[in-house]
């Protein structure tokens, strides 16, 4: 398939071409510029890489804003909060449903391919099979357990038997854990991912039931990646920085629970990959559009400064980012890399156009997406719905 009339965001740099992409076998076979003719004409619409979101919760779509006001813990902490209260009690087709209904709404709004942290890997799999799942315990030890160092057999028998169908292991956090368990779970050998460092007080609970803090005990897991890192202590960066473990943020969802925001320069200047992420939908649209312009706007807040972070290190972040993070074929426009390709019609709200990236990051939207393809193949189209 040859897509044509097509300005194009090529390489790591996204560097402007007009031209044509050629696709073979779901890859990327050439991109050139120039006319020429083809089977898809993109009618002059912007060419990027499909956006990648690098971490949700898809299942918790169904009581959307049903928790708004709520404190962290009262809401996601297992196995009493508030999240796992409504996915105990709602039935599984609605569950489905729903989370069904968010695959689409991501897709609407250009995203390719997603990580979801799942307590039940078999409904996220009914939603959409293509995800990455990583699958997320409900058992958890109390903070007795955790301050003894009890090593609790049974959460690490549940984790083996149902991450071992999945891309790899979501843990809710190091605090509901002992350290003894978490190696242990390490130790199953499959992919491991943590959220850590969220909220001041997690951090401060891990203070006193371990003498260290949340990111210090999951950085000796040697994850994959980290989760938020909102409120790292004053030596955590280092840690991290010290393993070279990605972490993946999510501001806007940050901001809505008040626990801060993530330091993501601190982060940038010291090297660490960073990606973005919308978290749960019930408290978050899955719109990386909006998760762009956010911390773009925040940053810059933040610093006093409006050329503290570049609209290129943005895309990145849901792009080219997480595709490294989470070993995935794409997130960039080059030879021999998946053909996830996102069309872009610059409509008033984006026209006339000046600095094509900023544009994206800053004023992009729904409205723009014309068409989706994953592998070379179409899974949105905006005429079709």
């Amino acid at each position: 398939m040859i897509i044509h009339n097509a300005r194009i965001l090529y390489g790591a740099d996204f560097e402007l071409i007009r031209g044509y992409i050629k696709v073979e076998d779901g890859l990327i076979s050439e991109v050139g510029e120039g006319s020429i003719r083809g089977d898809l004409d993109a009618e002059n619409c912007i060419i990027i890489p499909g956006l990648i979101n690098a971490h949700v919760h898809i299942l918790d779509s169904v009581a959307k804003e049903s928790g708004i006001g709520m404190a962290l813990e009262e809401l996601v902490r297992p196995p009493y909060g508030y999240k796992q209260k409504i996915l105990r009690s709602t039935p599984k087709e609605k569950l489905v449903a729903a989370a069904c209904d968010a695959v689409r709404e991501m897709m609407s709004n250009g995203i390719t391919s997603f990580c979801e942290f799942s307590n039940d890997p078999a409904l996220s799999k009914q939603a959409n099979k293509e995800a990455k799942i990583y699958y997320e315990p409900t058992m958890v030890q109390m903070d007795d357990d955790v301050a003894t160092n009890k090593l609790n057999p049974s959460i690490v028998d549940d984790v083996h038997e149902h991450a071992r169908e999945c891309d790899g292991i979501g843990l809710s956090g190091v605090g509901e854990f002992s350290d003894a368990t978490l190696e242990k779970i390490a130790d199953l050998g499959l992919p491991l991912a943590l959220h850590a460092a969220e909220h001041i007080p997690s951090q401060q609970r891990s203070l006193a039931l371990t003498g260290k803090t949340e990111v210090e005990r999951a950085v000796k897991l040697d994850p994959g990646f980290l989760v938020h890192v909102t409120n790292p202590f004053e030596d955590d960066i280092g840690y991290i920085v010290k393993k070279s473990i990605p972490i993946i943020c999510c501001p806007r969802c940050n901001a809505l629970l008040g626990v801060g925001v993530p330091p993501i320069m601190d982060f940038l200047e010291k090297g660490v990959l960073v990606a973005l992420g919308t978290d749960n939908v019930m408290l978050n649209s899955p719109d990386l559009f909006r998760e762009m312009e956010f911390l773009s706007r925040i940053i810059s807040h933040v610093h006093r400064d409006p050329g503290t972070i570049s609209a290129k290190d943005i895309l990145r972040m849901v792009t080219l980012n997480p595709a490294r993070i989470l070993g995935m074929d794409s997130g960039v426009i080059l030879e021999g890399k998946q053909a996830d390709l996102l069309f872009l019609r610059p409509h008033r709200n984006m026209s006339p156009l000046g600095d094509v990236v900023s544009a994206i990051v800053h004023r992009a939207d729904a409205r723009n997406v014309w068409r989706v393809m994953c592998g070379g193949r179409t899974i949105y189209d905006s005429s079709v719905g």
